[in-house]
């Protein structure tokens, strides 16, 4: 090494500039260190490969890591960059080793049913029906066919559905429920219903059975009408348009 007067010159006037040093690497991808020895990147075609997995740089002014899944030779496989002051998008399916909690937007959860249970997503809350059991009160609408499964006490379904006061009323033979299929309750307030079979206080229950058209049109509306004397009314309405007379099919009084 030279010396001058018994001291080495690189003591006396230190190396500043990589391309002062012999044999060392003055770029790479034409970066270069500045003279605080820092190295600056201003594109991916100028950036800092970390082994053959990651590339740290910018894209178009936002700083971004870049990952090659297995050394995956494509722009990247993933990456993460601050589309944003603040804000960082990951470019990649986000998967969590442990449940994001509720207080940071997750729900604490690992499965499905976890998570819908910890956001309180129940069927009472959303006012769906219960679908493993539970009990089901006020009025059900069916658009369609119900199909049910194994009823394990017969009798007692029966007596439910044929207990009348599960049943809406029937308090106008023309109007109405008359017309809606089901087992209805004939009652109101004064005793009476207005076009029954007969005048003066009336109750008991109509079975009202409706037949469609194929497109879906009323053709019939059957009424049976049991009374509370034990005497059975029928009657139709006819296309939906006007009623029949009542015949009485037995004679208990």
């Amino acid at each position: 090494m030279k010396q001058y007067n018994g001291t080495d010159y690189d003591v006396l006037y230190p190396k500043t500039k990589v391309s002062q040093v012999d044999g060392a690497v003055a770029s790479v991808n034409n970066v270069t260190p500045d003279n605080t020895g820092a190295v600056k990147v201003d594109t991916f075609e100028q950036s800092i490969k970390i082994g053959k997995n990651v590339d740290v740089g910018t894209d178009g002014g936002a700083s971004a890591v870049q990952f090659h899944f297995d050394g995956n030779a494509n722009a990247y496989t993933s990456r993460i960059v601050e589309s944003e002051s603040g804000a960082l998008t990951v470019e990649a399916s986000l998967k969590l080793t442990q449940a994001l909690g509720l207080e940071y937007g997750g729900t604490g959860a690992t499965t499905a049913a976890e998570a819908r249970t910890n956001l309180g997503i129940t069927p009472a809350a959303i006012g769906a029906l219960p679908t493993t059991g539970g009990d089901i009160s006020g009025d059900l609408a069916v658009a369609g066919r119900m199909t049910l499964g194994t009823i394990t006490n017969p009798t007692d379904v029966l007596k439910t559905l044929l207990n009348p006061t599960n049943f809406g009323y029937i308090t106008d033979f023309n109007t109405g429920n008359a017309a809606v299929p089901g087992l209805w309750r004939v009652y109101n307030a004064d005793g009476t219903a207005a076009n029954a079979p007969y005048s003066g206080s009336v109750s008991g229950v109509c079975l009202v059975i409706v037949v469609y058209e194929s497109d879906g049109t009323m053709d019939k509306a059957h009424q049976l009408f049991l009374d509370s004397l034990g005497d059975v009314y029928y009657k139709v309405y006819n296309n939906g348009v006007s009623y029949g007379t009542w015949k009485k099919l037995t004679n208990e009084q």
